[in-house]
């Protein structure tokens, strides 16, 4: 996948050319700081963020000498990586959700079977007075 994904980019970059390819930088750049606020605002920390911000600060320091297809691959790998970390995020969210209702489903039915056993008694009780 992630290199069908640079095989599409490059492709990309060649039918633009030079100038499509400074712009196409520049938006990935954009959105991988876009991305790297979004992560920190959610308090995302982890080894994903890490090296997005690594590989964002490698795409920034390329582009400034000129390098710009390296640039650019550095730019897309902060974009993904920055996705894995928000995908993580989620994953650990919706466990901790399914956790969460496991534990209250269980509790529900441990108070069914103290009712059912009430009743039951109840009903033992009204059949031995009668």
């Amino acid at each position: 996948m992630k290199a069908k994904f640079l095989i599409c980019g490059l492709f990309v970059m060649l039918a633009a050319g030079c100038a499509g390819n400074k712009e196409m930088l520049t938006t990935s750049i954009n959105e991988a700081e876009g991305m790297h606020r979004a992560a920190q605002a959610e308090g995302i920390q982890s080894a994903a963020t890490v090296q997005g911000e690594k590989d964002l600060a490698s795409a920034k320091q390329l582009s400034e000498e000129g390098k710009d297809n390296a640039a650019l691959d550095a730019a897309e790998h902060s974009r993904l990586l920055y996705r894995l970390a928000f995908a993580e995020k989620d994953a650990k969210d919706a466990a901790l959700a399914d956790s969460t209702a496991s534990k209250e489903l269980q509790g529900d039915q441990e108070s069914q079977k103290l009712y059912q056993t009430i009743l039951d008694n109840e009903t033992q009780d009204k059949e031995a007075a009668q």
